[in-house]
Formats: structure tokens, C-alpha cells, sequence
């Protein structure tokens, strides 16, 4: 992206020559429909907003208009899983967000009857978009149904609404299904799984009594909240019984809990495909595996004393058996890759932890991301996790922006990358961090919680192999196939 002309490369992984999108406008928040091949991007011309679809050609498919209220632009686009439903949040009025959904139906049927058979359709639905909420939602994500969505807002609301329903502009107070009355410090996105069974659950964070109160006395509170599973089908039921808003204590007893968060505030997690493994950034990363009492606990130690390192963004690979980092270190970044083990954890701490047991972890090249991503994507990353997939579809390579430094005397030019990540074998043949001087002074501590307790545990930290400039960049993502 470069000023007020953007153009956005679609890049075949097989080497074969592919187009470009130009748009005259400032253009931001590209995004990829999980299937059809469909881009989807936000545009600012003065006095006008939209949002532009196009395919992996850069034909225009559609181009929704949004120029009621002022303010900034659509953003948080969301694909629906079906791949013909766009979700995104926009201004509204007094200082309101509204949740909207625009059915792509019409657009992809008159595609696919070709030329001349548009007036055959209903078209009056192809530029607009339905309103789903005002009741300021912050975060969302859609069913594996394709059929509603879940919002959360105002640090201590969630809502849930028809994709296809039309609601009043006074709020939507009868969409919220919780108002917990223990507001966390920091809204966390929450997450709508489907685990092997096909059953559906909702990953959310709760805020738990006591908190506050600690705090106005000078205590220090246990927890801030927790970090629960709520199966769909059971909360459908006890709403249904109650005729009214989920308590929070309700939902609590109706819930797995996963972890008792102690503050929410730098909190991020992520669950993999299926929801068999959550992984939180506390001090450290925390992996959870579901159902069970095993949870690893990393901390990243330099020359030995722990650093302001932070976890700054995450995402699992699409086979969910990878786990990427990105790791905020002062000026220079790292993504690190955790390879779960192959036959799961073991039962036992210190039992079959040397080697692969635990799985291993590979430290990428140190860089310095994009501006963009660092002031737009990075501070939001949980919901644009949810529509930035930087992973490849078979989960053996992703993608990043950086900035090569060194172009030329005083120039940086920002690049896209692509990092290959190989399998769990072929990793651990990879040269460790200790005898790398880049690397040496990464170490981790390692904690491991089993059956029987906790011990110190190793864990193999590997160097990954140099990534591939692929092209100039500020933002990139991987078709989902």
C-alpha cells in the first residue's frame, strides 16, 4: 500500500504470473473469503465509504456504500464461514458502532448465470447491507452455521443476532443475552468453535466477583475473570428456561472453565481448529489442552534474566497441530512456532518429556513489522486473526510484512515474507538456538502440569530455516485454498 494508489498483488504460490487490484483510494483491511477465490477491502474516497469485492482477477464483484453517518471507514470485515455473508462493524450515530451483514448471495448468482442475467435477479439486495446491532459491540465472530453471530461489547455485554435479522436503532438491548455485572478491564474477543463431534461452543472470558473490591482495599485479587467453553446447545436451553439475560454466575455453572484469568487487560488466546488446545499470553504462553489437566507453560528468558517481551499476536495453522508467536522484543520481532507432539502430551510430568515429548519450538528471523501492522492489525489482533489467515492451506509455511532494513543508505522498504515451517521431525533437525550467535541468548523456561503435579521440563529451540522475500508489502494473508 502506498499512499492514496493501492494496489493489492495476488501472489500464486506456483509461480504463475497473477493479477493485481488497483484502486484509486485509500484502501485497508483486505481479506479473504474462506471459499470462491473473493477479496474483500475497505475504501475511503472524500465524503464516501464502501466496501469492494472483488475476485482473485480483480473484477469487481460488488461495491457496498456506506454513507449515512461520518466517521471512519467499515472495519473488522468477517467473512462468514458459507463464504456469502460479509459481517463488518461501522460508525453510527452518537457515538454508537453498528453490526451489519451484507449478503453476497445475489452478487455470486449473477456471476455465476455470467453477463446480461443480472435483471433476472434481485438486485435491490446486492448494495446494501443488513443492520444487526448498535448495541456498541466491540468484537465478533460468526457461527460455524453461518447463521449468527456473536458479539461482544462494552467490556462486560454479549450479544447474539440473527445474520439475516434487521433490528430496531435503539440499541438492540434484547439481542444481549449476558450483562455480566463484573466488567473487565480489557474486552477480549470471543470465539465460536466446532469441535470433532460437531458440536458447538463459545470461548469467552467472564468476569468473576471480587476483583474490583480487592483492588479499592489494595488486595490483590486472585483472578479477574475466567476463561470458559460454553457449549451452545446447553446455553440455547437455560436461556430459553430463564426468559431472560444470562447471569454470569449462571453461565459460569454451565460452562468448562478453562483458566482463571488474572488480568484481561494484555490477555490474548486462541483456540485451535476443533477447540482441542487453547493457547493464552499471560507473563508467558500458557497451552491448555482441553479436558484434561496437562497445561505447558513457556517463558522466554535473554542472557538468562526475563525481558519486556511480550506475545503480541497469535494464530494455529489450519490442521491445528502449529502454533505461531509473534514475540514483541523492543525493535526486533520474531515469530516462534510451537510444534505439538504427535501423540499428544504425556500423562505424567518429566515422563517422556526429552526429545519431542512436549513438542519443540522453532525461533524465526528477528525483524521489525510493518507500520501498519503495528499501529492497525497488532493492537486488535484477535479479531483480525479471525480474517487475516497468515497460515498456508496445508499449515507448512506463513506469511508476514516486514520491513527489510538496508535497501539503500537511510531506506527501508517493506517486503513481504513467507517462512516455511517444516514437520515435526525435520524440525528438530534444525540447528539449536545455542550454537547460533543470533540466538543465544533466547532460552526458555519451561513448566509442564500434569496427572501428578508439576516439574522443570526441556524443550528442543530450534533455528527455523531464512524466509523468502516474496515481494514489496505492508500487509499480507493466505487464501484459505
Amino acid at each position: 500500500m502506498c499512499g492514496s494508489k493501492v494496489e493489492y498483488k495476488v501472489h500464486n504460490t506456483n509461480g504463475i504470473p497473477a493479477p493485481s487490484v488497483r484502486a484509486e483510494a485509500r484502501v485497508s483491511k483486505p481479506t479473504w473469503s474462506p471459499v470462491g477465490g473473493l477479496v474483500a477491502y475497505s475504501s475511503v474516497q472524500p465524503g464516501r465509504f464502501a466496501v469492494t469485492v472483488v475476485d482473485s482477477q480483480g473484477q469487481q464483484l460488488g461495491e457496498l456504500v456506506l454513507d449515512d453517518p461520518p466517521g471512519c471507514p467499515a472495519f473488522y470485515l468477517h467473512w462468514a464461514p458459507c463464504g456469502t455473508r460479509l459481517l463488518m462493524l461501522t460508525d453510527w450515530p452518537s457515538g454508537q458502532v453498528a453490526l451489519r451483514a451484507w449478503d453476497l448471495g445475489p452478487l455470486l448468482l449473477r456471476q455465476h448465470r455470467g453477463p446480461g442475467s443480472g435483471r433476472q435477479l434481485d438486485t435491490g439486495r446486492a448494495d446494501r447491507a443488513v443492520l444487526l446491532s448498535t448495541s456498541r459491540p466491540l468484537f465478533l465472530t460468526c457461527s460455524p452455521t453461518s447463521t449468527r453471530v456473536l458479539w461482544q461489547g462494552d467490556m462486560q455485554h454479549y450479544g447474539l443476532a440473527d445474520c439475516a435479522t434487521t433490528v430496531d436503532e435503539d440499541g438492540a438491548e434484547h439481542d444481549r443475552i449476558l450483562s455480566s455485572p463484573f466488567p473487565l478491564t480489557g474486552a477480549r474477543v470471543p470465539q465460536w468453535l466446532q469441535d470433532s463431534q460437531g458440536r458447538e461452543w463459545l470461548l469467552l472470558v467472564v468476569g468473576v466477583p471480587g476483583f474490583h473490591d480487592a483492588h479499592e482495599v489494595g488486595e490483590e485479587p486472585e483472578a479477574e475473570g475466567e476463561l470458559l467453553m460454553l457449549p451452545v446447545d446447553v446455553m440455547e436451553e437455560a436461556y430459553e428456561a430463564s426468559g431472560s439475560r444470562l447471569t454470569a454466575d449462571l453461565v459460569r455453572r454451565i460452562s468448562s472453565k478453562v483458566c482463571n484469568i488474572g488480568d484481561t487487560y494484555e490477555l490474548r488466546f486462541a483456540a485451535n481448529v476443533g477447540g482441542s488446545i487453547v493457547a493464552m499470553s499471560t507473563r508467558g504462553l500458557v497451552i491448555q489442552y482441553i479436558g484434561g489437566p496437562e497445561q505447558l507453560f513457556l517463558d522466554f528468558l535473554t542472557d538468562g534474566q526475563y525481558h519486556d517481551s511480550e506475545v503480541e499476536a497469535m494464530q494455529w495453522s489450519p490442521d491445528g497441530r502449529k502454533l505461531a508467536v509473534l514475540i514483541g522484543e523492543g525493535a526486533t520481532w520474531f515469530w516462534m512456532i510451537w510444534h505439538s507432539p504427535e501423540a499428544g502430551p504425556p500423562s505424567q510430568p518429566g515422563k517422556d518429556t526429552a526429545g519431542a515429548g512436549l513438542g519443540c519450538v522453532m525461533i524465526c528471523q528477528r525483524h521489525s513489522p510493518t507500520a501498519v501492522m503495528q499501529r492497525e492489525y497488532l493492537p486488535f489482533w484477535d479479531q483480525y486473526a479471525q480474517s487475516l489467515q497468515l497460515w498456508s492451506p496445508d499449515s507448512q509455511a506463513f506469511c508476514y510484512a516486514a520491513i527489510q532494513e538496508e535497501v539503500s543508505p537511510g531506506q527501508e522498504l517493506e517486503c513481504i515474507y513467507v517462512q516455511q515451517v517444516p514437520g515435526l521431525e525435520e524440525m528438530l533437525a534444525l540447528e539449536p538456538t545455542a550454537s547460533s550467535a543470533e540466538y543465544a541468548s533466547i532460552t526458555l523456561q519451561v513448566a509442564y502440569s500434569g496427572l501428578e503435579g508439576s516439574d522443570p521440563v526441556s524443550m528442543p529451540v530450534l533455528v527455523g530455516p531464512p524466509p523468502s522475500r516474496v515481494m514489496p508489502g505492508s500487509v499480507a494473508t493466505w487464501s484459505y485454498s
